[in-house]
This record gives C-alpha cells, sequence and structure tokens, in this order.
C-alpha cells in the first residue's frame, strides 16, 4: 500500500485506490477475489490505452505530413522517408515519455479524468522535448531538413487522440462497469471530517469499480447507509467488506484499535485518514528507522529547503545591511556612550529554536539596574526607566540593529517569532495553548505579529496566533513582505 506525506487536513484517498489495497469481493463465498478482477481490469486499460496511443502517434504523424503536403503551406517535395526515418528511430522513445510522465496511471483517476488529463498533457510535453532533440542531434550527422509545421500538427493532433483515448475508455470502463456489476465495497468508520470527500472520489474513479456500502457517524450521504459502529464491524466479520477507511479523531484511539485488529484478523486493508492527528496540529508522514517504518508527528512546519532558503537569505540581508548601516551603529553607540553610563550593548538571555537559550543583544536603552527594583517586567511603549536615547531608538526600532549579529551566527533569523526570556516562557507555556510552537523555527528580529501591533504589553493570546498563522503560512514572499512592512513602520516612528 503506497502511504504518502499527510497533513492533519489530508485524507489518504490515493491509499485507498492502490493496487496494494485491493481485496477480495467474495471470500466466503469461494469465489475468485474481485482484487483479482480489478487488477486485471486496470492492466488491460493500461495495455489497451498503450496500443491505442502507439496508433495515434501514427495517425497524427501520418495526418501531418498527408496536410503539409497537400493543404497546409503545400509543399510536393516534401522529405515524407526522412520524417518516417525520423519517427521510427525515435518511436521507443516517444512511448517510454509518456511511460514516465505518469499518462499510464489510472489508480489516479479521482475526482474524475482531471489528474489523468494533467499526466497526459505533461506527457505530451516531453514528448515534444524528445522529438526536438532528437530531431536535432540526428540533424547534426546527416544533411536533412525537418519541417517545424510537420512537427507542430503531429505534436497537437497526438495530444488529442491521447485525451480522445482517455474519454473514450473512462465511458467503455463505465460501461463495463454497468453490465457487470463488480466493484470493491468499502466501509467508512466515522466520516464526520473528510466522509463526504471520500465517498464522493471513490464513487466518482473512473477507471476502478468502488462502491461505499455503509457510513457510521453523523454524516448524511445520499445513497449510503448509514451504520452503527456495532452493525459496520459484524459486516467485517461476515466478509462482507473489502476495504476500510477510519475517518476517525484520536479520542476514539479504542475504537480505532478494535478495527485495526479486525482488519487484521480477517485480513481486510484498512486506510486511516488525518482527522486522526487534527487535534495534534502535526504533520503525520511514513518515515523508516533502517529496516522498520515508522510513522512520525513532526514539528518540522518549515521544509528542508525552505530552512536553507530562509537562512541563505538572512545571511545575504545581514551582511550587507551591516555594511550599510555601519556608520549608523556606530553614531548610535557614540550617543549612548555619551549620553548616559554604561554598556552601549544590553546582553538578555532569550529562548530560540528548539527551546535553546542563547544571548540576545541590544542597544542599551534604559539605566543600568533597571530591573533591580522590579524584576523581570516587560518594557512599555513609553517606560519611564528609559533614557531620553533609549526612548528615541525604541520608537523607530532601532535598539534591535545589533540583532543582526544573532542572524549571522545562526540563533535568530530576520523574520520569525519574538524570543521570550526564560522566566517568560516558564510562566506562558502553562497558561497559553501551543505557546512552545513559536520555538520551532528560529525566533526573529521583526515578525507576523510585531508589524501587525502584537507587541510588548499586548494580548498574548493574539501574539501567539500571529506567530503560528507565520510559521504554517511561511514563505519567502511572506517575510519579504514582513520585512518592507517593518522598514515602513521603522520610518513612520511606529514599530
Amino acid at each position: 500500500m503506497a502511504i504518502d506525506r499527510i497533513a492533519p487536513g489530508d485524507y489518504l484517498l490515493r491509499s485507498t485506490i492502490t493496487a496494494g489495497g485491493l481485496g477480495g469481493r467474495a471470500r466466503a463465498e469461494g469465489s475468485q477475489p474481485v482484487d483479482d478482477v480489478i487488477r486485471k481490469y486496470l492492466s488491460r486499460n493500461v495495455l489497451t490505452l498503450v496500443v491505442l496511443d502507439q496508433a495515434a502517434l501514427v495517425a497524427a504523424l501520418a495526418v501531418a505530413l498527408w496536410l503539409k503536403r497537400h493543404w497546409l503551406f503545400p509543399d510536393p517535395l516534401l522529405p515524407v522517408d526522412q520524417h518516417l526515418d525520423l519517427f521510427l528511430r525515435l518511436w521507443p522513445f516517444l512511448a517510454l515519455s509518456l511511460v514516465l510522465a505518469g499518462a499510464y496511471d489510472l489508480q489516479v483517476a479521482v475526482q474524475r479524468l482531471r489528474p489523468v488529463v494533467r499526466r497526459t498533457l505533461k506527457g505530451a510535453g516531453v514528448l515534444a522535448g524528445v522529438w526536438i532533440a532528437g530531431a536535432f542531434y540526428l540533424k547534426m550527422g546527416e544533411l536533412v531538413s525537418y519541417s517545424r509545421a510537420v512537427f507542430t500538427v503531429f505534436l497537437v493532433l497526438a495530444t488529442a487522440g491521447f485525451l480522445a483515448n482517455r474519454l473514450l475508455l473512462a465511458k467503455v470502463s463505465r460501461a463495463w462497469r454497468s453490465r457487470h456489476g463488480q466493484f470493491r465495497r468499502v466501509l467508512v468508520f466515522g466520516g464526520e471530517t473528510f466522509g463526504r470527500k471520500i465517498v464522493r472520489n471513490l464513487e466518482q474513479h473512473v477507471f476502478a469499480p468502488f462502491k461505499v456500502i455503509g457510513v457510521t457517524g453523523a454524516i448524511d450521504c445520499p445513497g449510503v447507509p448509514r451504520l452503527s459502529e456495532e452493525q459496520a464491524l459484524s459486516m467485517i466479520r461476515q466478509g462482507e467488506v473489502d476495504s476500510i477507511v477510519a475517518d476517525l479523531p484520536l479520542r476514539r484511539i479504542r475504537l480505532l484499535l478494535r478495527i485495526a485488529q479486525l482488519a487484521e484478523r480477517e485480513g481486510v486493508p484498512l486506510l486511516v485518514t488525518g482527522a486522526v492527528a487534527s487535534g495534534l496540529h502535526l504533520k503525520p508522514s511514513v518515515g523508516q528507522i533502517g529496516s522498520v517504518s515508522v510513522i512520525e508527528l513532526t514539528s518540522q512546519e518549515i521544509p528542508l529547503s525552505g530552512v536553507v532558503l530562509k537562512r541563505t537569505m538572512d545571511l545575504v540581508l545581514s551582511l550587507a545591511g551591516l555594511a550599510v548601516i555601519w556608520p549608523l551603529m556606530l553614531a548610535i553607540a557614540l550617543a549612548i556612550k555619551l549620553s548616559s553610563r554604561g554598556p552601549v550593548l544590553y546582553r538578555q538571555v532569550r529562548v530560540g529554536l528548539d527551546g535553546r537559550s542563547f544571548t540576545m543583544y541590544k542597544f542599551r536603552t534604559m539605566g543600568v539596574d533597571a530591573e533591580r527594583a522590579t524584576g523581570p517586567k516587560w518594557a512599555d511603549f513609553e517606560d519611564r526607566r528609559a533614557t531620553p536615547v533609549g526612548l528615541f531608538l525604541r520608537r523607530y526600532g532601532l535598539d534591535e540593529l545589533p540583532q543582526l549579529f544573532n542572524v549571522i551566527r545562526g540563533e535568530m533569523s530576520l523574520v520569525g517569532p519574538r524570543p521570550e526570556r526564560p522566566e517568560f516562557v516558564e510562566q506562558f507555556k502553562p497558561l497559553i495553548e501551543r505557546y512552545s510552537h513559536k520555538h520551532w523555527v528560529r525566533p526573529g528580529i521583526t515578525g507576523w505579529a510585531q508589524v501587525n501591533g502584537w507587541r510588548g504589553p499586548t494580548d498574548l493570546q493574539r501574539r501567539i496566533e500571529h506567530d503560528i498563522y507565520y510559521i504554517e503560512r511561511w514563505s519567502l514572499i511572506f517575510d519579504l513582505r514582513i520585512l518592507t512592512m517593518t522598514l515602513a513602520r521603522c520610518c513612520r516612528g511606529t514599530y
């Protein structure tokens, strides 16, 4: 059974229709299992499609040559033999291009023919590339000339023939299904999350016959019987079910285990939708530890490629920024040193990626030992503990500039959730749901919450909601948008 990476909002419909998930229709009756019937049926459809597509290629070339010679910019001296020779040399590669593009993967034909059509068009594009490359290669070794008009008409007619073949085969498949009545019986447990989509997509499969024989739970699917859980389990015991889809949340784990045990005993394939992890806010995926298959619940929302791109952008922009603004930073350091006693930089321990602590740098905006009397506390926008220079720096966000060094060291990013002090993290984690999710990524100098006004002593719940929104929808364009909004707020003095 093929298992794809899934998110909490996805359902494993593709696994339901793979050949490995096709069971028997009448085990108790001792007749030929329907899984063999469906495999042979799908294989026969694929072989038929291959033959039809090759016929379409030959017909398309013949028509293209005739049109070019007699009707479309007629050329009575067109070297037909050279074009036929080119076609015969490339024919195996043209056929292989369709296979590699997935044009014969009929198992994806859910939601009607759209996935098959997309793969067919992709195959036609690869086919065009093979033809162009082959013509160019052969032309270099021989003094030949191939007609571009012939190639264009050939490609258009071949693509139209491929699509017509699939539409014709789909129509024949439906007629065959109606006449013979062979189908794969699917039972859906739960169904409150993705049940209607599962039922609709199974019944709309073009090339493999499925029939949903029952649904448990509170959903209403026209034409599908609603069963109690005990009735559904009894049908499995009696050999009346060929495949099971469990659309159950994690709180129904006892029922899920009961279904799994029964499915294993009866030899019925069981598929579990992403609803089982919908309350976890984690992405389940199937992986390997050596030879052992495991299901991983991962908190890494940004893909590895995105992490690399984001880190590259951080380094490039941070180094470029330091090269441009170092005179400004030097002027700020002198202003701080001359206006108040104490160090120029303020060092503070913050919590970052994966909950690890690091030292964050800022320009000092308050007097020395400002928290001696109050202890750790959030700074207000017009904090009385701030120096005059500090108030100016805080208003325009200039006190955050030394954090560019944190970005270069890999402790922070230009954009991300703002890091908090360990004291606040321990205080807020038990109170705010999903608070720790902000530690899934590097903290940022600025972030989606900050540019939307959730900074400093504001609603912490709303701030965390914005942080999680950013993590789950991250993109480089989103980061650039936040950086642009930050620059605009800093210039207005509203950061």
